[in-house]
């Protein structure tokens, strides 16, 4: 029966092998590869979304209830959005 050699891990989609000398001796060092830039933040498009937010809770008083204001909420769900659609694109 042949005997079945461990295959290489495969690290070329993350980084690279490099040669450097730590305490004397000569290691390999793994180097990963940068990180993709984050994406751009539209502040004017996002300041503009939370003012109309606003206006319309302010706009509907029956958005209160019993335990403060629906607008912590939906402010909350809001960015939860906002964040989520952010992770997405990057």
């Amino acid at each position: 029966m042949p005997s079945k050699t461990p295959k290489k891990p495969q690290h070329k989609l993350s980084g690279r092998f490099v040669p450097i000398t730590a305490a004397g001796r000569r290691v390999k060092a793994f180097l990963p590869h940068p990180l993709p830039p984050r994406p751009p933040l539209d502040m004017n498009n996002l300041a503009r979304a939370c003012s109309e937010a606003d206006m319309a809770l302010a706009a509907n008083p029956g958005l209160e209830g019993d335990h403060g204001t629906a607008a912590h909420t939906l402010l909350y769900l809001f960015e939860r959005d906002e964040a989520i659609r952010c992770f997405r694109s990057g």
